[in-house]
């Protein structure tokens, strides 16, 4: 089964406030992911960085195995 999506280590900061601690997991074809927790975890930085739009300050992102800091969001369907 191949990987749909691969995160890898994502790290986000925004000043002092550190959105993205690390977060690590894949999805393969076929699987989908929940994303939960309380107001400031991360959610939405996660989210929008996996759609291209959040500049991020480490780490790596794939879809179906091409690393999406080469894919413009409109390329991350």
């Amino acid at each position: 089964m191949n990987r749909a999506l691969e995160v890898v280590a994502l790290e986000k900061s925004f000043g002092e406030i550190r959105a993205l601690d690390g977060a690590s997991f894949s999805i393969h074809e076929g699987e989908f992911l929940v994303v939960l927790g309380p107001t400031g975890a991360g959610k939405t930085t996660l989210l929008r960085a996996i759609a291209g739009l959040e500049k991020l300050d480490g780490g790596s992102i794939h879809l179906s195995g091409r690393d999406a800091a080469d894919l413009a969001p409109s390329e991350r369907d």
